[in-house]
Formats: C-alpha cells, structure tokens, sequence
C-alpha cells in the first residue's frame, strides 16, 4: 500500500531528528502518519527522493512542479486518472509549519 511504498524509499533518507522511513518523512513534512496522506502529499515525497534541492517551505513553486511532474508521470502511466491528475495537481501543498531549527527561507 501507500504507507508500505513510503516506508521502503523513505527509509534512505533522513527526515531530521534521526527519523527514517515514509512515516518519519510524513512526520516532518506535513505532521500526519503515512497512511494519512492524501495523493498529491504521497507524489511531493515521492517527487523528493533522490532530489532534495527544494524546500517545500521555502521554494513552494519549485516543490509545486516537481509534485506536478510525478503526477503526470503517474497519470501517463495509468496508476491514476486524468480526473484524479487535475484534481491532485491543482491541489495546495497542504504542508505542515516547519520543524524546529529549520534555517529561515532567505528571501
């Protein structure tokens, strides 16, 4: 399932405070379970494995796309519908406030 699929990338990286695995990324990102996520949350962490340069608090344009283009990847390989892309896509990024000691976005 989603939280499974999470957890196996999510468990690469680390997500602050010693946190791994799709949870912990969840946790940091938008301060709800795996499980919990809603389907363009999943495709903003997918969109980050491997290409960490934008912060979603910060760079909320950049973040958007790279989310957008994994949707898209997503739809033109059939795992989600044209209707489940736009509605997904047009979709706020619905992150949570930034964790503790998280630098402040230079302007």
């Amino acid at each position: 399932g989603k939280a499974e699929s999470l957890n196996r990338w999510g468990a690469r990286a680390d997500w602050g405070k010693g946190g791994r695995g799709g949870d912990a990324a969840a946790q940091a990102i938008f301060g709800q379970a795996a499980a919990e996520l809603t389907l363009p949350q999943v495709a903003l962490l997918a969109s980050r494995v491997g290409d960490t340069r934008f912060n979603p608090w910060c760079e909320t344009g950049a973040a958007t796309a790279m989310r957008n283009r994994g949707l898209a990847r997503m739809r033109d390989n059939g795992a989600i519908s044209a209707a489940d892309f736009e509605a997904a896509s047009s979709a706020a990024l619905g992150v949570a406030p930034p964790p503790e000691g998280l630098p402040p976005c230079a302007r």
